[in-house]
């Protein structure tokens, strides 16, 4: 047969095998997913394509996003399912850690920020974290209910085979994870060194399997022998020096680097490579999904003839479909846990042993381990043996030791100014805590605050002190000063949207030529329906601080603020409060401005016995991150004053535009208002204020 002739007949071949049926496939092909940040949503294309034409996938090895979408896939998820799934997701909330408790009274503060610096140290004083930017306890936390979805507790027993590929900090070996914590085991894949914190699964300290292996194709070559290898590559080429612009672009020109080596390698040994034209796309930005999955789809159409080349030459699928074994738990262990937690999760956990094991039960049960004080991360993982399953709980504790620092500054308020903060765990008993703050702004102020032990079926106590220089200057010229003493301790009643507490607190005020005391009952509470606390898309807040002085007047602050998505990158927002204050009374006036009710009153509040106000507006995202998002808000405001008879003493209004760029790494507002005076104000604000606890001290 001459060359031409054979040519002809490979090329017939090739248009025949595309013309027949998808039923016609009896093999499969093993595809490797390699990482590459939020380039990876273009791996959901391709899957998409797969599905459409009916090309089996054997198996699934994948590196750090390929981990994350391959991982969800062979759970069971469809593309259009996992497009879904990302499309709902809040990046910037997500990889955010959870703030630490406000120092600061009140407890209940969540719009608080991460501090701008923290350092943790062991009970010999050395240092012991961060080891990077971010814990990623959120992102584990939602990875956990993904992966749910698997039918099996044990990932090696999923619907598709499925491996995550990880670095050993310590060796510099790839790690192949292959059964246990599917959750975990992609928290771990994912751990890029410098940004995450670096990950404890299974007694190795893991980093993102792209510095060893960022396309896999090795490992599935050796674990599925004989199925070809179809490799989608979306890691980075190199940018010139005029397309580095961005702290992102540093590290992913830094990632480009290190990985190309074995980049390049791993490419040359598939039986086919898939390239998304992912050029341009940022590392750890929010895309539009369908967009970047549009590319791996086009991508991959490109390819079909050689992928169903391949799938039909593939071995039979049924070779790599072995049944499930039997999930019966015949033992728990416990690692990282103190004694009393120890003894109440073992009894807690002992009708567990002796039954199939349940996902949801497990999964709850970091849930609440996990939402202690004492506690960063709880995870689990599963180890089989000829003895049985075995489920092994992790608790990681926080350091026995914290210090912070953070900082507040804005030219619309008086306070501004820094926090040095400090918190010792298990003090008198295990789980307690003991935080201590120091204010340096144009005053002065200290915090102490002890809160005992929490846990199932009882509730944390506290007791805080605090003392304070304060000074306000209201809208009529007047100023006032004095220094406040306050003494208070109560119980709180946490629960998952909905939480309350009370409390007994005493203040003595030393002002105004002499000194005086109150004391009264006072109680908090909080209903939080948001999706998220720092920039939410949905949901509602409603808080409430009430305190009965003297048994004689009830003061107060109540505030309700919403947000409805209205299209994909544009929010409403509505923010709502009353505060019921003693207008005779400048320590405990309602005051309105002072926190942000109206911006353009912020240095000069109304005061009076009540004070009621609205804010709403429309917020539009240009653009979310890692870092946060950058929004524009125009907005509307308005507040009135009145006396104890609810007769308007004075009111004010403001219109205003504002770029707000909310987030736990960096919080800053840019604003002009135009306001009933007819005067426009220009401000800022950076960072989170330090203390704001109006009209209660």
């Amino acid at each position: 047969m001459t060359i031409v002739a054979r040519k002809s007949f490979i090329i017939l071949c090739l248009v025949l095998l595309t013309a027949l049926p998808a039923s016609c496939h009896e093999g499969a092909v093993v595809l490797v997913l390699s990482g590459g940040g939020t380039k990876g949503l273009a791996h959901i294309g391709v899957l998409r394509l797969l599905e459409r034409e009916e090309i089996p996938v054997a198996a699934v090895v994948g590196t750090s996003m390929g981990a994350i979408i391959g991982g969800l896939y062979a759970c069971g998820y469809s593309a259009d399912e996992l497009a879904e799934v990302v499309e709902e997701i809040d990046l910037p909330s997500l990889l955010a850690d959870p703030a630490p408790p406000s120092p600061v009274p009140p407890a209940w503060d969540e719009k608080r920020s991460r501090p701008l610096a923290q350092i943790s140290l062991d009970g010999k004083g050395l240092r012991t974290g961060p080891l990077g930017g971010l814990s990623g306890a959120r992102l584990l936390q939602r990875l956990s209910l993904l992966t749910a979805r698997a039918p099996a507790a044990d990932f090696s027993n999923l619907p598709i085979p499925f491996v995550a590929v990880a670095t050993d900090l310590e060796t510099g070996d790839p790690v192949l994870l292959r059964e246990g914590n599917l959750a975990s085991a992609l928290r771990a894949s994912m751990s890029i060194p410098g940004l995450f914190e670096p990950w404890n699964y299974q007694g190795r300290l893991l980093v993102d399997g792209g510095l060893v292996a960022n396309v896999p194709v090795e490992v599935a070559h050796s674990l599925y022998p004989g199925f070809p290898v179809v490799a989608v590559n979306v890691t980075s080429t190199r940018r010139t020096r005029g397309e580095i612009r961005s702290m992102t672009d540093v590290l992913d020109q830094t990632l480009t680097i290190l990985t190309r080596q074995n980049v390049m390698r791993s490419l040359a040994k598939a039986d086919l490579v898939i390239t998304p034209d992912v050029t341009g796309l940022p590392l750890l930005e929010v895309p539009r999904v369908e967009a970047v999955a549009a590319l791996g789809e086009r991508a991959a159409e490109e390819n079909l003839a050689s992928l169903r080349v391949l799938a039909a030459g593939a071995p039979p699928l049924a070779r790599l479909r072995e049944p499930a074994r039997a999930a019966v738990l015949s033992r728990i262990g416990l690692e990282g846990f103190p004694p009393r937690l120890e003894a109440d999760t073992r009894e807690r956990t002992a009708s567990w042993v002796g039954r199939p094991l349940a996902v949801e039960e497990v999964l709850a049960l970091c849930g609440e381990l996990g939402n202690r004080d004492d506690v960063r991360v709880a995870d689990y993982r599963l180890e089989r043996n000829d003895g049985g399953l075995g489920l092994v709980l992790i608790v990681e504790r926080r350091s026995p030791y914290e210090l912070t620092f953070d900082g507040y500054a804005s030219n619309l308020r008086h306070e501004r100014g820094l926090l040095f903060g400090g918190r010792r765990q298990d003090l008198f008993q295990e789980g307690d805590s003991l935080q201590a703050t120091l204010l340096f702004d144009a005053y002065w102020g200290l915090g102490l605050r002890y809160r005992t032990e929490q846990g199932e079926g009882f509730f944390p106590w506290e007791v805080s002190l605090r003392a304070r220089k304060e000074r306000f200057d209201t809208v009529d010229g007047a100023t006032s000063e004095w220094k406040s003493y306050a003494l208070e301790t109560g119980r709180q009643y946490p629960g998952e949207t909905f939480r309350w507490g009370w409390s007994l607190m005493a203040q003595r005020v030393d002002g105004f030529g002499g000194e005086k005391d109150y004391w009264g009952p006072s109680l908090l509470f909080a209903w939080d329906t948001r999706d998220d606390t720092v920039d939410p898309t949905r949901g509602f807040t409603l808080r409430g601080r009430l305190w009965w002085v003297d048994l004689e007047d009830l003061l107060g602050r109540v505030t309700y603020e919403s947000t409805a998505t209205l299209a994909p990158n544009m929010r409403f927002f509505t923010l709502a409060g009353l505060e019921k204050g003693r207008s005779g009374d400048p320590v405990h006036a309602a005051y309105l401005g002072g926190e942000d009710e109206l911006y353009s009153r912020g240095k000069r509040p109304l005061s009076g016995e009540e004070a009621l106000w609205v804010r709403a507006g429309l917020r539009r995202s240009w653009g979310r991150g890692w870092w946060g998002s950058l929004n524009t808000e125009f907005f509307a405001g308005w507040g009135s004053v009145y006396d104890d008879s609810w007769n308007p003493v004075d009111e004010a209004w403001e219109v205003g535009l504002a770029l707000y760029v909310p987030g736990q790494l960096f919080n800053a507002r840019l604003l002009a208002t135009y306001d009933d005076d007819s005067e426009v104000t220009f401000g800022f604000t950076l960072g989170t204020p330090l203390d704001t606890s109006r009209p209660i001290p």
